[in-house]
């Protein structure tokens, strides 16, 4: 079961919160440069993207036996896997 949702400025949720800050979305990407719409820093996006992140609440049961947190980072996409890095 998935808990959260990508923070990207495909999702109709985000281009509506972002068009009614006064942002714009472009070729996918806030105002035409970041691809995510929840960020700390870039500041010159500020009015348009936000550090809160979208959080939701779930009870756990108790047959659950296994709770696994990532993030894209991690173990999604085109990124490599934290335990295939070698270090520097």
């Amino acid at each position: 079961m998935r808990l959260s949702y990508d923070h990207k400025a495909v999702d109709m949720n985000e281009r509506i919160r972002i068009v009614e800050s006064g942002g714009f979305i472009m070729r996918d990407r806030v105002n035409g440069t970041l691809a995510i719409t929840r960020a700390l820093g870039d500041l010159p996006l500020k009015p348009y993207v936000t550090g809160h992140p979208f959080t939701t609440e779930t009870a756990l049961r108790g047959d659950d036996d296994v709770l696994i947190l990532a993030c894209d980072g991690v173990c999604c996409g085109g990124a490599r896997r934290a335990w295939e890095m070698q270090p520097l």
